[in-house]
C-alpha cells in the first residue's frame, strides 16, 4: 500500500517568498531526489506555497513563518518510512538550516472523500490539527471522517465551492517529539477560485459557522491548528 509524506516548512527570519520558492525548487528538491532512500521509490512530489488569503476569521491565516507544505507520494509504506527517516536526519536538516528553521514531516494515509474532476486547484486549504484532549489520535480521525464530514454537509453543500476533498491521516504509531506538533491529520479542500474559498466559510452564515467550529472542537484542538491557504505545483513525477 502506498503512503504520502507531508512536510510543513517554517522559514528563517528574513527569507522572503521569492527566495523560498527558488530555494525549494532549485536546492531542496534535488537534495531530496538525490537521497538513496528516494531512488526509484518516489512517484510524485507537489509543493504547496502559502498565499496571503484569509478565508476563515476564526483561524490565523497566514501563520507567520509557516511558508509551505510538500507532499511526496511513494509506492510502499516501507519506502515511505525510510525516506521519512532520511528527511528527519540531522545531517539533512542541517544542510537546509540556513533557509528552514523547522520542518515537520509526517507519514500519512490519503483518503479522498470526493473528487468532481478538478485536476489542479486555484488555491486549497491545508489545516494540520491535534486531537481533542478527550480523544486519542485514532478516535479523533474516526470522528473526523465519519461524523464531522456529515455535520459539515448538513450546514452547507461544500462541493459547490470545493470539488475535491482529501483527508490525510497520520499513521497511528508516528509521533513528533514536540507534542505541539504531533498532528493527527490534515484536510485538503481544493477550490475553484479564491472567491469560492472565501464563500465556503461566509455564505453559510455566522450561525452555521459557529456550529461547524463547535463540531471541530469535538475531535480537534482547533486553537492549536496550523492552517494555510496554498497554491499547488507538481514539481516531480516518475
Amino acid at each position: 500500500m502506498g503512503i504520502k509524506i507531508i512536510t510543513l516548512f517554517k522559514l528563517q527570519p528574513g527569507i522572503d517568498d521569492g527566495q523560498f520558492r527558488r530555494y525549494w525548487r532549485e536546492d531542496y528538491l534535488p537534495s531530496v531526489l538525490s537521497l538513496r532512500e528516494a531512488e526509484d521509490a518516489i512517484d510524485r512530489i507537489d509543493f504547496n506555497h502559502s498565499v496571503p488569503l484569509t478565508i476563515r476569521e476564526d483561524m490565523q491565516m497566514p501563520v507567520p513563518e509557516w511558508a509551505g507544505v510538500s507532499e511526496i507520494w511513494l509506492d510502499s509504506e516501507t519506502a515511505g518510512l525510510a525516506l521519512l527517516s532520511a528527511l528527519d536526519a540531522q545531517a539533512f536538516q542541517s544542510k537546509h538550516g540556513a533557509v528552514f528553521s523547522r520542518t515537520v514531516s509526517m507519514p500519512c494515509r490519503e483518503m479522498e472523500l470526493w473528487n468532481d474532476g478538478l485536476e489542479t486547484p486555484t488555491v486549497k486549504l491545508m489545516a494540520f490539527f491535534l486531537p481533542a484532549a478527550t480523544m486519542t489520535r485514532t478516535e479523533s480521525q474516526h470522528y473526523w471522517t465519519h461524523d464531522h464530514v456529515r455535520a459539515g454537509a448538513e450546514l452547507t453543500d461544500p462541493r459547490k465551492y470545493a470539488p475535491r476533498y482529501v483527508q490525510n491521516h497520520v499513521l497511528a504509531d508516528h509521533h513528533n517529539d514536540n507534542p505541539r506538533l504531533d498532528f493527527a491529520g490534515c484536510p485538503e479542500l481544493w477550490f475553484y477560485s479564491r472567491e469560492s474559498a472565501v464563500a465556503l466559510f461566509t455564505e453559510p452564515g455566522e450561525k452555521n459557522m459557529a456550529k461547524l467550529a463547535e463540531d471541530e472542537a469535538v475531535f480537534s484542538d482547533s486553537a492549536k491548528s496550523v492552517a494555510l491557504v496554498t497554491d499547488q505545483e507538481t514539481v516531480y513525477r516518475r
